[in-house]
């Protein structure tokens, strides 16, 4: 599952990189869009409100805008390997 905004702040390219990628089982789209330290802190921001509220959440990511329900499951990810490392935020859910 892609991450909102992509590679670690160090390692990010400028804030208009969109990597689309095709993975074998899952959905015809798992894109990766990075963005700045400031659109990544006002989404999380609002993400967690709606969670609070078990509300759902409408998030836009290169140019597909959709609801992720508020009853998502949750999982925090961290991987390493010899060029770096990534935490990735899930949230998954069955349509």
């Amino acid at each position: 599952m892609a991450s909102l905004c992509g590679l670690p702040r160090a390692r990010r390219p400028t804030a208009h990189t969109v990597t689309t990628v095709m993975m074998p089982g899952m959905a015809e789209r798992d894109v990766e869009r990075n963005c700045s330290t400031e659109q990544f802190i006002t989404t999380l921001r609002r993400l967690a409100d709606a969670l609070e509220r078990g509300e759902p959440f409408r998030v836009q990511v290169a140019g597909q805008r959709f609801t992720v329900p508020g009853v998502a499951a949750l999982s925090i990810e961290h991987e390493a390997d010899d060029e770096g490392e990534e935490l990735e935020l899930q949230l998954r859910w069955q349509r």
